[in-house]
């Protein structure tokens, strides 16, 4: 079970949008474009792990908006749902200001 997860993983990083137009210079490079890129594997990990815990902490079930079922997220689901949020940055003369969009609680 452990191999199929990081297989399902490792699929990722082998998706043609992310790998097809990197060209690096020198193998030190490629080196640590791997290391960079397993650790951003690990990161998506932690982020599917953290939230799949707290839901059956909290027994409850994940709805994605715009699907019939209810079942345990993918890293890309989550990530997906993340890029719909929007924060607005307001810069004033002596502060900034971070406030969330209106769209947040459809979201949640």
């Amino acid at each position: 079970m452990e191999r199929f997860a990081a297989e399902t993983q490792f699929r990722l990083l082998k998706d043609p949008q992310l790998v097809g137009g990197v060209y690096l210079k020198t193998p030190d490079r490629l080196d640590e474009l791997g290391i960079v890129l397993v650790m951003a594997l690990l990161v998506y990990g932690i982020l599917e792990y953290r939230v799949r815990q707290q839901l059956d902490q909290q027994e409850k079930l994940f709805r994605v908006p715009g699907r019939s079922r209810d079942y345990k997220p993918t890293g890309q689901v989550l990530l997906g749902m993340l890029q719909q949020i929007k924060v607005l940055l307001i810069q004033y003369a002596d502060r900034r200001e971070r406030l969330l969009t209106d769209n947040v609680d459809d979201l949640a």
